[in-house]
């Protein structure tokens, strides 16, 4: 009879710690339910979706904004149908990771103004989430050229994330390093290690991967968390490179 009750017990533990992840992360739309209604099953068919998301080492980056909070930015965007409320809404899209309506509300904020360089800014990073590198990089090196450090450095390095996936490795390398001459944050670095490893560039690979290392020492402790997975993966490569 314990143990029934032990494992019943455990189960909803499991889902309740499974639910308030959810809601942390944003995702209380329609997994909640879910998780809630067919309960450790749920939470494990959650887990298993969500698991890319969950162990991939995360960038600083906004709160996702709630299901509820997108639907409100799109019917307000459609009310006023103006350039500054179409690029809040593809704002709030690009931080939900809701590339296909990024998209379209970022188009639709150019279209009302074509100077609105948040607007511009989300259509280049969607079109690049979208696997549409050289769309991509049409619109980021517009951003890029108005203002370089646009987004604290982020709209430059997908600049440079474009011009690799377009396949102009030189040009992707060069942004890469402008921008390490500006930024120590460890995603940076390792996207510019592995391009530079990726070009059979060995000692420099090494040195930027070096530096990851290296540099954390001096990461503020509330940041750790998000950083060490970066030092894990650098350190994995100094490995690979050095056995090679």
């Amino acid at each position: 009879m314990f143990g029934q009750y032990g494992f019943f017990g455990l189960a909803t533990v499991y889902t309740v710690a499974v639910a308030a992840l959810c809601v942390r992360r944003g995702d209380a739309g329609g997994w909640l339910w879910i998780v809630l209604v067919f309960g450790p099953v749920g939470a494990t068919i959650y887990l298993v979706s969500q698991f890319d998301s969950l162990v991939r080492p995360r960038t600083v980056r906004a709160p996702r904004p709630p299901a509820a909070q997108l639907r409100r930015a799109w019917t307000d965007a459609e009310r006023l149908d103006t350039g500054a409320a179409w690029a809040e809404c593809a704002s709030l899209h690009g931080d939900r990771g809701r590339w296909v309506e990024t998209t379209e509300a970022a188009r639709r904020a150019l279209a009302k103004d074509p100077d609105q360089i948040d607007a511009l800014y989300d259509l280049g990073r969607a079109l690049l989430a979208r696997g549409q590198a050289a769309e991509a990089r049409q619109a980021l090196e517009r951003v890029v050229a108005r203002r370089p450090d646009h987004a604290t450095g982020e709209a430059l390095f997908a600049l440079a994330r474009s011009l690799r996936g377009a396949g102009d490795l030189a040009a992707a390398r060069a942004r890469f390093e402008e921008l390490a001459e500006r930024s120590s944050r460890a995603d940076f670095l390792f996207e510019l290690a592995t391009l530079q490893a990726e070009l059979d560039d060995r000692v420099a690979a090494r040195a930027t991967f070096r530096r990851i290392v290296d540099e954390f020492v001096f990461t503020p402790s509330f940041m750790r968390g998000r950083v060490r997975p970066w030092v894990w993966r650098a350190r994995w490569h100094l490995w690979r490179l050095g056995s090679s």
